[in-house]
């Protein structure tokens, strides 16, 4: 459960920021680890996930981000990155 709200919440920044962050803020750490540790029922998680999907359809509707990308931009970075790591 813990996994599918970060989820959300990472989607959240990457739609309102453009960024995606791997060390979300303190206070999304807080709830991240009130589940992990059970502070939450299920029916309260169910009910987080269901609020988070409504707030990020919202957001993807009005989101700059592209609905297509260049595949062959990606297909150059992904050679590129292989060749730095190799």
């Amino acid at each position: 459960a813990m996994h599918l709200i970060r989820l959300h919440m990472t989607l959240y920044y990457m739609l309102t920021e453009g960024d995606i962050y791997t060390y979300l803020p303190e206070e999304d750490r807080k709830v991240l680890l009130d589940i992990r540790f059970k502070k939450y029922s299920f029916d309260e998680i169910f009910k987080m996930n269901d609020e988070w999907t409504k707030k990020n359809h919202k957001l993807a509707e009005t989101s700059k981000i592209p609905d297509t990308y260049d595949a062959n931009a990606v297909e150059k970075l992904l050679i590129t990155i292989n060749k730095m790591t190799a």
